[in-house]
């Protein structure tokens, strides 16, 4: 198994992880974590994401409202 496979099985597996995106361009992975506060996200990022050898940077953004959400796709 791949390092690369590793890592996004454990952030699959995480139950703070939400959603979990493998998407193009400087990104390669955009993760939903939901969390308390602030410190926990900080506590959280430490130990789930800069303690992952594969994981070379993280930026992170804070949703500071809603504006609109609409998760249905249409077929």
């Amino acid at each position: 198994m791949s390092a690369i496979v590793r890592s996004t099985a454990g952030m699959s597996a995480n139950s703070h992880v939400k959603q979990a995106y493998h998407v193009s361009g400087t990104t390669d992975y955009v993760l939903v974590v939901r969390g308390p506060s602030l410190a926990w996200y900080e506590k959280w990022a430490t130990q789930t994401l800069m303690s992952d050898h594969n994981i070379k940077r993280h930026d992170t953004s804070l949703v500071y409202s809603c504006k609109k959400l609409e998760p249905a796709i249409e077929i």
